[in-house]
């Protein structure tokens, strides 16, 4: 698994953490955005990019139970 990969594998795998918590489609991008300290575009974004190599260490500290972890890059 190429870095690319990894870290957009990393962001599906925390947005899989919020799936049913935010019921309404409507206003659920937001929803996450506010959950996670990030801008509603950064969300949009991130799903295609992946997370930015400089939050990798925040969301390991936040989510250190992921998966994906366990994976080297």
């Amino acid at each position: 698994m190429n870095q690319d990969d990894f870290r957009k594998e990393a962001f599906r795998e925390v947005l899989s953490r919020y799936e049913g918590k935010f019921s309404r489609d409507k206003g659920r991008q937001a929803a996450i955005a506010r959950e996670l300290g990030i801008t509603p575009c950064a969300v949009s974004l991130w799903r295609v990019t992946g997370i930015p190599k400089s939050r990798i260490p925040y969301f390991k500290l936040a989510f250190p139970d992921l998966a994906i972890w366990k994976k080297a890059y």
